[in-house]
């Protein structure tokens, strides 16, 4: 439907500033009107309508709705005692290379509208004891919504539901152990053509180049950062050949392995000993 994909861009790279959050109650009168400067999330649980700088869309058992500051809205309840779940927040402004996401006006949480209202209660409860932790939950269910949003539209190749998966299965793997494109295309039921297709589009790179950078990833953190030998750093990282690790690493960081230690200790970046 249209009123899916009306939007607002949103500054989300620094955590919210919760300025009120709570349960509300509405439909005391059948129209109610406000305008409210800061953002706005609820999450709704009855059936109404809002109107939204002069555009309406419809409330439903499971819908999310984010307001930008200041824009009048008008609500339309069918029933007394209209329940929901709100939060009012400030946000940094970006900086010219700041991260922007697109959040939408309303959204349909569907099957997941159990997961999220449980998020929204843990957000509740723990403003009450720890506001910070309860800002991190909150900025959170932004990026979630985001992404979710951004599945929704097609907008996002990242969040293509196959390559979101494989990537997270590639964080949550021991990168000790091999790491086939072709078992990680089966497990998401594609052949390993197609999905190195998918991981060009959606990262400027295929499959096993994508694991490859991963493992050099943490292979550079690891001689920088501690005193692992270097035999053992290769190993966890996925590499059984000295030859192919030190070559590897060359290419990617223009220092052989030892050299990189031996760099990160002179300008004090790793530990001393």
């Amino acid at each position: 439907m249209n009123w899916q994909r009306k939007c607002w861009s949103m500054a989300l790279g620094s955590r919210p500033r919760i300025t009120q959050i709570s349960m509300g109650t509405h439909g005391y009168l059948p129209v109610q009107w406000w305008r409210i400067y800061a953002w706005t999330i609820h999450l709704y649980r009855y059936e109404g309508r809002i109107v939204v700088d002069g555009e309406s869309f419809p409330l439903r058992l499971g819908h999310m709705g984010i307001n930008s500051p200041g824009v009048f809205t008008e609500y339309h309840f069918p029933t007394r005692d209209c329940s929901h779940f709100y939060a009012h927040f400030l946000m940094e402004p970006a900086a010219s290379d700041g991260v922007r996401v697109e959040l939408p006006v309303m959204f349909d949480w569907g099957s997941r509208y159990e997961e999220v209202c449980a998020a929204t209660e843990r957000i509740l409860r723990m403003h009450a004891r720890n506001r910070l932790r309860a800002e991190i939950l909150l900025w959170d269910l932004l990026w979630e919504l985001a992404d979710s949003f951004s599945v929704t539209r097609g907008t996002d190749p990242r969040l293509n539901p196959a390559v979101r998966k494989v990537m997270e299965w590639v964080e949550q793997r021991n990168f000790a152990e091999s790491l086939r494109a072709g078992d990680l295309a089966g497990e998401v039921g594609y052949s390993a053509t197609h999905l190195n297709r998918l991981f060009r589009v959606a990262v400027g790179k295929p499959l096993k180049r994508y694991i490859m950078d991963r493992r050099l990833e943490k292979a550079g953190h690891l001689l920088s950062q501690t005193t692992i030998p270097i035999k053992s750093v290769a190993r966890q990282c996925g590499f059984r050949d000295a030859q192919i690790f030190n070559k590897s690493i060359r290419k990617r960081y223009g220092l052989a392995p030892s050299e990189m230690r031996r760099r990160a200790r002179a300008v004090g970046a790793g530990p001393s000993r």
